[in-house]
């Protein structure tokens, strides 16, 4: 979700950004990726409970978007897995409330979570059809060209951020090329900040305007937001303010952070800093003043002086009722004002989490333990009494818990039946240990599940972690030849993809325990291994040596302004 109203105030503000597709697309792209979230929740109607037909309407979306789109190099399906820590607050407020709205349906949405049988079904049924295309005489070249990687709910992580792990990482070696050309499909406002957070101007996210049963197959029903022109919007305004020292890449990633500021899904909104009530242009305006020798961020590193100073410059504009205040704070935090320890700890608190956000949409995942301990945020102007913070400690990387864990975390007593026996029980029975936790939303930052009861031999195959699958079709006769070579080999290898004959393709791949040989009576046409990304490497927030620019769409003046 991100930003909420993030879209349609952008599509009003910069109208051109939004670009009808027409009904015969010309272009093709290089790489399509896919955030699943929108997909499978849109493909499970109110009134349907059979998995099968579920899954169908999946399978049936994703093939109109790849005729859309027409990937010549790669197509990623990512679903959301196991997020961090500073995630599950709202995944579990979502989640009994839908809870509740369920109560009447055949379709509990809450299956939809990583380590329900459900998204284990559909991750077999995502192998298959992927399989499917890739040995159906009749498919069409376009599937048989193309690597798929499929990022299942066993894969930690939440969809988008999977995908611009793979991006970044791809970006870092010395074998991409600058121009490669991105389409995402996502009704996640989230994409526009993560997008432009790539600095590859040959971006477009791919959105669905509205889907009707009689019009599903029309191109008119989607539209693409160009990043490309975004940037030119934002290089036009900022321009205005700042004519003689200027950097676009580092201007754009501070204004990613001020919308991160305005909304996301890790922290609460300060109070009255409202998208539709200008909060962007305020800050904007702030850090126009505050930016002539200095950025506010650096690839993702927030500078604490610089927004230290921005949000005190906030707090003396936005100076509220003492009386308005103190309410607040007593219904919010039942603290009684004056409270200056409590208040720079809130502060502090904030700080790490603005820090903390910036480094996920920038570089991964900082910390997979770190949440922010309150449902509420200071005032603005609490930050101005505060001395400045030079240095936030980030809780260590960590791991992401297991999906069971997650389920433990986020799914209310109605929804009991997508865990494992043992565990519904520790939800429902009074002398739980942990009954107090399903009373309400508010788990106050608590781990739910420190033993496990026991559990059988698909449970426990359910509650592991999972690896990316990489599928290609012997189409790529050299490559699917050098991936063909792992399962002559004894025992558990390792291999270093090739980019010589990957087509630029980067990771690691190994065996797939799931993968069928072709053997009597088996021709199977498609292979399949696990693949992981090579290890991180530092993200450059800037323009790659020989980036060729589209043309132009906005012109030089102002008749840009709506």
């Amino acid at each position: 979700m991100g930003v909420s109203g993030l879209l349609s105030w952008l599509s009003m503000k910069y109208p051109k950004i939004i670009e009808e597709i027409p009904v015969e697309v010309n272009k093709e792209f290089d790489n399509l990726y896919i955030d699943m979230n929108h997909i499978i929740h849109s493909s499970c109607p109110e009134n349907e409970s059979a998995p099968d037909i579920i899954i169908k309407k999946i399978f049936e979306y994703i093939e109109q978007i790849v005729a859309i789109i027409r990937p010549r190099r790669v197509l990623y399906l990512a679903i959301d897995g196991v997020p961090p820590r500073a995630k599950m607050n709202q995944q579990r407020s979502r989640r009994f409330i839908k809870a509740k709205e369920n109560a009447t349906k055949s379709f509990d949405s809450n299956c939809i979570t990583p380590g329900t049988l459900f998204m284990a079904r559909l991750a077999e049924g995502l192998r298959y059809l992927i399989t499917d295309k890739f040995n159906t005489k009749s498919t069409e070249s376009g599937w048989k060209k193309l690597k798929v990687i499929l990022s299942d709910a066993s894969v930690p992580g939440e969809g988008e951020h999977k995908i611009m792990d793979f991006i970044r990482a791809h970006r870092a070696s010395p074998d991409h090329d600058p121009n490669t050309s991105h389409v995402i499909f996502s009704m996640d406002a989230d994409l526009i900040l993560l997008s432009l957070a790539t600095h590859e101007p040959h971006f477009k996210i791919l959105l669905e305007k509205k889907r009707t049963e009689d019009q599903a197959t029309q191109n008119q029903e989607y539209a693409f937001i160009n990043i490309q022109v975004l940037r030119e919007y934002l290089e036009i305004k900022f321009k205005a303010n700042h004519p003689f020292s200027f950097n676009l890449e580092k201007a754009i990633d501070d204004w990613v952070f001020i919308c991160l500021f305005v909304g996301n899904d890790f922290l609460p909104n300060l109070p009255f800093l409202k998208i539709w009530e200008n909060a962007i242009d305020i800050l904007i305006s702030i850090w126009n003043k505050l930016s002539e020798s200095v950025y506010l961020t650096d690839c993702g590193v927030v500078d604490l002086t610089k927004l230290q100073n921005l949000v005190k410059e906030l707090g003396r504009q936005q100076l509220c009722d003492d009386g308005y205040k103190k309410n607040y704070y007593k219904q919010k935090f039942g603290v009684e004002l004056p409270n200056k320890e409590f208040q720079t700890t809130l502060v502090k608190s904030y700080i790490k989490g603005l820090y903390w956000v910036s480094k996920y949409y920038y570089q991964g995942v900082p910390s997979w333990k770190w949440y922010y301990p309150h449902h509420y945020s200071p005032f603005a102007s609490d930050f101005i009494d505060v001395d400045v913070i030079n240095e936030v400690d980030l809780d260590e990387l960590g791991e992401p818990l297991k999906p069971f864990e997650h389920l433990m975390i986020v799914l209310p007593p109605h929804s009991k039946e997508h865990l494992p026996e043992p565990l519904q029980n520790l939800m429902t029975e009074k002398d739980s240990e942990i009954i107090e936790f399903y009373d309400n939303t508010d788990l106050n930052g608590e781990t739910i599940v420190s033993k496990y009861p026991q559990l059988n031999d698909d449970d426990i195959t359910l509650n592991a972690h999972g690896s990316e699958i990489l599928f290609i079709s012997n189409h790529h006769h050299k490559f699917y030849s050098n991936l063909y070579s792992l399962y002559s080999k004894n025992g558990s290898v390792e291999m270093r993809l090739d980019s010589s004959i990957s087509d630029k393709l980067i990771g690691f791949v190994s065996k797939d325990s799931k993968f069928i040989n072709e053997g009597d009576n088996i021709v199977n046409r498609s292979l399949s291994v696990r693949y992981k990304l090579p290890a991180k490497k530092a993200h450059k927030c800037t323009l790659l040596p020989n980036v060729k620019m589209d043309s132009p769409v906005l012109g030089s003046g102002t008749e840009w302004r709506k």
